[in-house]
């Protein structure tokens, strides 16, 4: 499976245990699971502390991606938005990516990963700074109404990549893109809100974001 590398990058492997929910408080009607056992698998969690570029004027911008997002049941998943609360940061923005077989076909075996997703990147998608290869696919912030796929399906397609051959499903994954100043700033809390077999529901996402900067509550969680 994939592995999440970034300066304070920690990954914890989540239960497969869809209990554990309780009500929301705030509405009758949508249920708030917990990060680790509801039903939405996100790979894990931990925080990716991303440095500035050498050189910028004003603002620059960052990128996590390869946050997993598959259903751990058969009980089919739609995403109805994402919310996100954070300090310091400008154009917060969750999008969706997904890559298709075709998007692959033409591209050879042992770098087809490389294409596929990626863990963090200076810039935005789709072309993000230059620096690296972007990944192919197509990405949306349209994320209302989007089907979740299992994470069987997940790990069949995550196999067959490793293999060296073109997969057979759509590679989904949640980016998280955001722009700071020279003072910094985080991505505090993400929550993800979705219907499951038409009842909502909202869970968490353990990941957290850092642009690292001059703020001094940052140092701890940046080099």
């Amino acid at each position: 499976m994939r592995h999440r590398l970034g300066a304070v990058a920690v990954c914890l492997l989540l239960a497969l245990s869809a209990c554990g929910s309780h009500p929301d408080p705030g509405s009758a009607t949508v249920t708030t699971f917990s990060a680790d056992r509801g039903p939405l698998d996100f790979g894990g969690e931990g925080g990716q502390a991303l440095d500035p570029p050498r050189h910028f004027r004003h603002r620059w911008s960052a990128s996590i991606g390869e946050l997993l997002l598959c259903s751990r049941g058969s009980t089919p998943i739609v995403l109805t938005g994402v919310k996100m609360k954070s300090t310091g940061l400008v154009n917060v923005r969750a999008l969706v990516h997904r890559v298709p077989p075709k998007s692959l076909a033409g591209v050879p075996g042992k770098n087809r990963r490389r294409y596929a997703d990626f863990g963090s990147s200076l810039g935005g998608p789709p072309h993000f700074d230059g620096s690296r290869t972007s990944p192919l696919g197509s990405y949306t912030t349209a994320i209302s109404g989007l089907k979740v796929p299992t994470c069987r399906d997940d790990e069949k397609w995550d196999g067959q990549l490793s293999r060296g051959r073109i997969p057979s499903g759509v590679y989904t994954e949640l980016v998280i893109t955001a722009s700071t100043g020279r003072h910094g700033g985080r991505l505090q809390q993400t929550w993800v809100d979705f219907t499951m077999d038409g009842r909502p529901g909202r869970q968490p996402l353990g990941w957290k974001l850092i642009l690292c900067g001059d703020d001094p509550r940052l140092a701890s969680m940046c080099r």
